[in-house]
């Protein structure tokens, strides 16, 4: 097999299997330019959590019409309910029909409890001993609200 026909296959690989590979406790450790410290990134438990995130996506139903915009010759596009597109007697085609979906509802916010901030005050504290950038800890938190709020 050449080098080529290797790298096609590799590109072929769907994307859930390449991060599935990854192995699960790998870590990206970057040194400090001061050489004063270092801070690792868990590469494989984000990949595994990506993975996870696509499979769950695939795996949902694909969501209904609401209804359709339909472009024709017509200088102002027609909204139909797609219960009514039947009633209307228009031939139906695809290229003239653009569906239009509902917004998915919106969950409530939720903040973090008292609980969860000192979980994080104390696991910033003894991570980086003192040496966390501001950004760090906002970074820490808004991954914490996201976990919270998806």
């Amino acid at each position: 097999m050449t080098d080529r026909e290797l790298m096609q296959q590799g590109y072929e690989v769907p994307l859930v299997e390449q991060l599935d590979a990854v192995p699960r406790d790998a870590r990206l450790w970057i040194e400090n330019s001061d050489g004063m410290g270092s801070r690792h990134f868990p590469i494989g438990l984000m990949c595994h959590k990506a993975a996870e995130a696509l499979r769950a996506r695939l795996s949902a139903p694909e969501p209904e019409p609401y209804g359709y915009i339909v472009r024709r010759n017509w200088k102002i596009p027609v909204f139909i309910e797609a219960d009514n597109v039947e009633a209307t007697g228009l031939p139906y085609n695809n290229a003239d029909y653009e569906p239009v979906f509902k917004a998915p509802p919106q969950s409530e916010w939720q903040g973090l409890t008292a609980d969860e901030i000192k979980d994080l005050h104390y696991g910033i504290k003894v991570k980086g001993m003192g040496a966390f950038s501001t950004e760090d800890i906002y970074r820490v938190v808004e991954a914490k609200l996201r976990e919270k709020n998806t």
